[in-house]
C-alpha cells in the first residue's frame, strides 16, 4: 500500500485554489454550451416559422387580402418554456389580441358532412341553439379528427374559415368583428387581422352562444347571471303515452283528439340539499323549522349524577311530545361541549339545557341555532312553547 501523504497548509490552500479555478472554468464552459444550444434552437425556430409562412402564403395566394395583409402565427413552437423565445414571439404576434378578438370554431355535422361554427374566443357554444339550426344533426355531434383533417388539412386547435369548402355558420357577435385572429387550417398556425368578406366569404350568421353577464335582456336591461338550485322538473310528454294508451278526449267541436300530456315532480332529496346549501354556517346546518328533522333538542348536564336533572328532562320531553313538538333528548351521557357541537352540526333550530343550577333557579338555558348568545327563560313547558312560537 502507498505510504500516507501529508500536505502542508500552503499546499492545501494551493490545491483548493486550483479546484475552485477548475470548477469556475467548467461553469463557464457549461454557459457557453447552453448559449450555443439556445442560439441553435432559436435559429431552428425561426427557420420553421419561415417555412410555415411560405407554405401558408402559397396556399392563400389566391386570396390577396389574407396573403398580403394577414400574418401567420406558429403557436406550437417546439422551444416552449426553454429559452423564452416562444413567449416573446407569441406575445409580439398576439399583442393587443384579447379573447374577444380571437375566433374559436366548433366542427359539427351537417347532414353527415362537417359544418364549421365560429364564435368569439370569450364565448361558448350553446348546444341547444346549434341543434335548432336547419341541417345540424340533433343531438349535436362533433366531427371526429380524421373527418376534420380530411376537410381542413389540419387538426383541432388550428381551424378557421379561410379557404374552406364546407358550410360555415358564425355567431352574430363576430358579424361585424374586424382584425380578428383565426386558425389558418395548418397545424399550429393562425392568421391575424382577419376580416369577413376580404379574407373569407361572408358566412351564415345565427345565434350560437351562451349568454354572458351584461348581455341585454328582452326589455333592454343588462343580464345578471346568478346561481340557481333545481328542486323539481316539468316534463313535456307530448302524445307519446296518450297515443300508446289510445287515449282520446272530445274537443270543442265534439271531435275525438289525442291530448298532449305533461307532468311535474319535486325531488325530496333535492329540497333537502337545496335547503342545506342555503342555510348553513361554520358550525353546521341551520335548518328552517318547517323542514328540520327536530324542532328542539334537550341537553342535560351531568344527568348521570343527578336524578333531578334526569326527571326534569324526561318530564319536559314528554310534555313536548304530547304537544306535537318534534323533540330530541340527548341522553348519551357525553360532556356538554360535544353535545352542543353535535346539535349545531345537525342544525336543530332550538336548544335548551337542563342543569341542577337551572332547576334551583327555576330557569332553562335557551339558544336558537342562529343566536350568538344564550338566554334564560322560565323553567316551564308553557314558557318554552312561547319561545318556540317566536321562532
Amino acid at each position: 500500500m502507498p505510504a500516507n501523504r501529508t500536505m502542508t497548509a500552503s499546499q492545501m490552500r494551493a490545491a483548493k485554489a486550483e479546484l475552485a479555478e477548475t470548477r469556475a472554468s467548467q461553469r463557464q464552459i457549461n454557459k457557453i454550451r447552453a448559449a450555443k444550444k439556445e442560439e441553435q434552437e432559436r435559429e431552428e425556430l425561426e427557420n420553421h416559422l419561415r417555412e410555415v409562412r411560405r407554405a401558408m402564403y402559397a396556399v392563400t395566394n389566391s386570396n390577396r387580402g389574407t396573403a398580403y395583409r394577414s400574418r401567420i402565427v406558429e403557436d406550437t413552437m417546439r422551444m416552449a418554456g426553454k429559452t423564452g423565445t416562444t413567449d416573446d414571439l407569441r406575445d409580439s404576434w398576439f399583442a393587443g389580441y384579447d379573447d374577444d378578438r380571437l375566433m374559436v370554431v366548433w366542427v359539427g355535422r351537417d347532414d353527415n358532412k362537417p359544418a364549421l361554427m365560429v364564435l368569439r374566443g370569450d364565448h361558448t357554444l350553446n348546444d341547444i341553439k346549434a341543434e335548432a339550426i336547419d341541417g345540424i344533426a340533433t343531438p349535436l355531434q362533433f366531427a371526429e379528427e380524421d373527418v376534420i383533417r380530411e376537410h381542413f388539412g389540419a387538426g383541432p386547435g388550428s381551424l378557421g374559415p379561410v379557404n374552406v369548402n364546407i358550410r360555415v355558420i358564425a355567431d352574430y357577435a363576430v358579424q361585424n368583428a374586424a382584425d380578428m385572429a383565426v386558425g389558418a387550417n395548418y397545424d399550429g398556425a393562425h392568421f391575424v387581422n382577419f376580416n369577413w368578406g376580404r379574407d373569407a366569404v361572408e358566412p351564415e350568421f345565427a345565434d350560437l352562444r351562451n349568454v354572458v353577464a351584461g348581455d341585454p335582456s328582452p326589455d333592454g336591461s343588462p343580464l345578471s347571471i346568478l346561481r340557481g338550485i333545481e328542486v323539481g322538473h316539468v316534463f313535456q310528454l307530448g302524445d307519446k303515452y296518450s297515443t300508446a294508451l289510445d287515449l282520446t278526449v272530445l274537443d270543442e267541436n265534439g271531435k275525438a283528439v289525442t291530448p298532449q300530456m305533461g307532468c311535474y315532480g319535486f325531488g325530496v332529496s333535492r329540497i333537502v340539499a337545496a335547503a342545506i346549501e342555503q342555510c348553513y354556517d361554520d358550525a353546521g346546518i341551520c335548518w328552517p323549522s318547517a323542514i328540520a328533522p327536530f324542532e328542539l333538542v334537550i341537553i342535560p348536564i351531568k344527568a348521570d349524577k343527578s336524578a333531578a336533572v334526569r326527571e326534569a328532562c324526561e318530564k319536559l320531553y314528554g310534555e313536548c311530545r304530547e304537544a306535537g313538538i318534534d323533540v330530541a333528548y340527548d341522553d348519551r351521557g357525553l360532556r356538554p361541549g360535544p353535545m352542543f357541537a353535535d346539535a349545531e352540526l345537525i342544525g336543530i333550530p332550538h336548544r335548551v339545557v337542563v342543569s341542577d343550577r337551572g332547576i334551583e333557579a327555576g330557569t332553562l338555558e335557551y339558544k336558537g341555532r342562529r343566536d350568538s348568545e344564550n338566554s334564560q327563560i322560565e323553567f316551564s313547558f308553557e314558557a318554552l312553547r312561547q319561545k318556540l312560537a317566536q321562532g
